[in-house]
C-alpha cells in the first residue's frame, strides 16, 4: 500500500523505519539491490543520541562515535570513515553530530561508488519530524504490518514472554505518528503495508521505485531468507525472502483470549483503515475470550510499567528524552 504521496526523483537519503517485526530488514534488503543505493542494514541510532554526540568534548572524539557507531560490517570501510571524518573535522571545527553523520554518510556513499544512501531503524518514527526538517532532501520509507502477528513474532522471542500492551500500544502510536508527519511533509514518505509485500511483491517495489526515482528489476524481489523472529537476526542466503510464511500466522500461534487482548488495545479506527478484514472477523470472540482478554491487559499493563521503571532506572535521563520524544512525535 502506498500513500497518496507524489514521485520525488531526487537522489537524497532513504530512511526505513515501522515498529518491530515488521519487514524492516527484508526491505533495506530490496534497496540494498537498488542501483546506486548504499544501504546499512544494521540498525541507525545517531538520531536516537544525537544530543550526547554535540556534548562530546573534542572534534575527534564526535568524529570518532559518529564513525564507529555507524556498525557498519566492513571492518575496512570503518577505519576509511574513521580516518575521513578526523581529517574532515579537521577543517570544520566545532562540527555537530549532524554534520559530522551526513559526512560521513556521504563519504560511504561517494567511495562505494553509489548516489544515495538508505538506513534504517525502527525507532525512527518519532524522530521523523527533525529527520525530514534537519535533512531536506530525506525519504522516508513507513513499513506497516498487522498488530496481532507484530505481537505474535515479538511473544515467540525468549526474552519476550508477554508483550501484547507494548507492541500494540506502539502500533497503535507508530501509525498515528506517520500519519500525521506524511501530511505534514508531502511526496517525502511512503508506506508499505507487510501484507501487500509478501503477498503480491512486484506491485509495491514497483510503486517505491517510482516514488525513489529507480528503475524496477526483478532482480529487486530475489532477496535472501531472513531467520524467523524467535532467533537471534541472521541472513540465509540461497533461499527465498519474500514468502508467506508469516502472513496471519497469530492465527495458529495466539490463543482466542490473546486475539482479544490485541483486538481490544488496537485503535479501532486504524485497524478499519487499513486491516478491515483480518481472518479472525470470521470467527466471532466469545464472551470468555474477552473476559481473560481483559485480565491480560490488566496483568500486562502491570509487567510493563514494572519493566519501564526498571529500564527507567537504568537507563536515567535518556528513558526521559525517549519518553518524551514519544510524546510530542504527534504535536
Amino acid at each position: 500500500m502506498a500513500d497518496t504521496s507524489q514521485p520525488n526523483n531526487d537522489a537524497g537519503p532513504l530512511f526505513i523505519c515501522g515498529r518491530q517485526y515488521s519487514g524492516n530488514t527484508l526491505m533495506t534488503l530490496i534497496v540494498q539491490r537498488m542501483p546506486g543505493c548504499f544501504a546499512l542494514t544494521n540498525e541507525g541510532v545517531f538520531f536516537e543520541h544525537r544530543y550526547r554526540v554535540d556534548k562530546i568534548a573534542g572534534d575527534a572524539p564526535r568524529a570518532e562515535w559518529v564513525a564507529n557507531n555507524l556498525k557498519l560490517k566492513n571492518a575496512v570501510l570503518t577505519k576509511q570513515t574513521l580516518a575521513w571524518l578526523t581529517a574532515w573535522v579537521q577543517q570544520h571545527p566545532k562540527a555537530d553530530g549532524l554534520s559530522l553523520y551526513r559526512e560521513a554518510m556521504r563519504f560511504l556513499t561517494e567511495t562505494t561508488g553509489n548516489r544515495f544512501w538508505a538506513q534504517k531503524a525502527t525507532s525512527y518514527v518519532y524522530y521523523a519530524r527533525e529527520i525530514l526538517t534537519s535533512i531536506p532532501d530525506a525519504r522516508m520509507i513507513y513499513l506497516m504490518r498487522n498488530p496481532f502477528d507484530i505481537c505474535t513474532s515479538s511473544m515467540r522471542r525468549p526474552y519476550e514472554v508477554e508483550s501484547i500492551v507494548g507492541r500494540t500500544v506502539g502500533w497503535n502510536g507508530g501509525v498515528r505518528t506517520i500519519e500525521q508527519i506524511a501530511s505534514g511533509f508531502p511526496g517525502r514518505i511512503h508506506i508499505i503495508k507487510y501484507e501487500d509485500l509478501v503477498t503480491d511483491p512486484q506491485p509495491p517495489i514497483e510503486a517505491l521505485c517510482t516514488f525513489l526515482g529507480v528503475r524496477f528489476t526483478s532482480e529487486l524481489l530475489e532477496v535472501p531468507h531472513i531467520n524467523p523472529s524467535e532467533n537471534h537476526f541472521k541472513v540465509i542466503e540461497g533461499s527465498k525472502g519474500i514468502n508467506t510464511s508469516r502472513l496471519y500466522y497469530y492465527m495458529n500461534l495466539l490463543s482466542r483470549s490473546d486475539i482479544a487482548a490485541v483486538q481490544m488495545l488496537a485503535a479501532k479506527d486504524l485497524l478499519r483503515k487499513y486491516y478491515p478484514t483480518l481472518p479472525h472477523n470470521t470467527q466471532p470472540l466469545s464472551t470468555g475470550a474477552r473476559c481473560v482478554g481483559l485480565w491480560l491487559i490488566f496483568t500486562g499493563l502491570l509487567r510493563y510499567g514494572i519493566d519501564r521503571i526498571r529500564w527507567a532506572r537504568r537507563m536515567n535521563s535518556s528513558f526521559i528524552r525517549r519518553t518524551y520524544r514519544r510524546l510530542i512525535a504527534l504535536r
